[in-house]
């Protein structure tokens, strides 16, 4: 049986980092993520 509601972005967001870890997890990615497509590199 299907449920009747999905959860939302913000309630899945609540429920994942609540722990540490993934807390950990996101902001380095969001570091690569950074790192990688938003540092230009410097031009001779």
């Amino acid at each position: 049986m299907a449920p009747l509601a999905v959860a939302g972005l913000s309630t899945l967001l609540d429920l994942v980092l609540q722990e540490r870890a993934a807390r950990v997890t996101v902001l380095l990615f969001w570091w690569w993520l950074g790192w990688h497509f938003l540092v230009v590199p410097p031009q001779p």
